[in-house]
């Protein structure tokens, strides 16, 4: 979880696309963060919490095009597999795979006048394309390999309309609270339990979520959501209201009928932009009159 945290935080700041290699360096993360950005992303399933492209991802049993190629420099000749095992754990913090590592080396010394790209040596090395590309940019990056690209940036992640909920309704709220708990406390430990414990259960219910608050978001659309605001300021005029009253005020008044999760996401977000006031008893008011009596 700490590092879903970690990544969105780091693309909700950034407000422009960041590579993997960007995001190892923001975050500290090594081994976690290709699998944490593969999650997060799009596929046939679900909706991405991110924008996510990578040579090494295959969606629908189609990769994006485009791999960085690479040419082997007389130097790697001379690599000692034991040194380069080291020296890349000091560069990439958390690196653990050596047999990878060497395995790609050896071949690459055995075949140092041809190109290489992380797909064929994945074929040939019989590795997962990303530990390739992993271990070919490792090479590079200690100056044995030099590369140059064919086609889109290696990796590419962005935040989107989801990741911004996702952040503004759940992440940053628990980031906020955390700040101000004691990780010795039972109570913490027993809460850290269960959610590890039921981490499917969780995602499974927080997308369920964000798919309902797209498509009701998506079908009132910008001039409906006027209509509707203009709508919970007249019911509001005279007395403070519960969110179940208000809807059923609003579906009186209008042609057209809204379903409660529709008004419901709107009052928030009113309420949340300081147009009206919601009170601790469930109900919304208008700024004027925040106390129910």
């Amino acid at each position: 979880m700490m590092a879903v945290y970690r990544v969105i935080e780091e693309l909700i700041k950034s407000g422009v696309p960041l590579r993997e290699q960007d995001l190892i360096e923001r975050t500290g993360l090594s081994e976690t963060i290709g699998d944490t950005l593969d999650s997060l992303g799009y596929s046939e399933e679900r909706p991405g919490f991110i924008d996510y492209e990578s040579p090494s991802r295959e969606i629908q049993g189609r990769r994006p095009s485009g791999w960085a190629i690479y040419k082997a420099k007389e130097s790697v000749q001379r690599a000692d597999p034991e040194d380069v095992y080291q020296r890349a754990r000091k560069i990439r913090e958390g690196f653990h795979s050596k047999t990878d590592l060497v395995n790609v080396l050896d071949h690459v010394k055995k075949n140092s006048d041809k190109e290489f790209t992380g797909e064929k040596v994945a074929e040939t090395v019989e590795i997962s394309p990303k530990n390739a590309s992993s271990c070919l940019s490792i090479l590079s990056d200690l100056g044995y390999l030099e590369s140059t690209f064919n086609g889109k940036t290696l990796s590419r992640a962005a935040a989107n309309k989801y990741t911004r909920m996702f952040w503004r309704e759940f992440l940053e709220p628990i980031g906020i609270v955390a700040q101000t708990m004691d990780p010795t406390l039972p109570e913490f430990r027993s809460a850290l339990e269960y959610y590890s414990s039921h981490n499917s259960e969780r995602e499974a219910a927080i997308r369920r979520q964000m798919g309902i608050y797209n498509n009701e978001r998506s079908n009132i659309g910008p001039e409906g959501g006027e209509i509707l605001r203009d709508l919970v300021l007249s019911v509001l005029a005279t007395e403070p209201k519960k969110a179940s009253q208000i809807a059923h005020e609003i579906n009186a008044r209008s042609e057209r009928k809204l379903k409660s999760n529709t008004i419901s996401i709107h009052l928030r977000a009113m309420a949340k932009k300081r147009i009206i006031a919601q009170t601790g008893r469930g109900y919304y008011a208008l700024r004027r009159t925040t106390k129910y009596s």
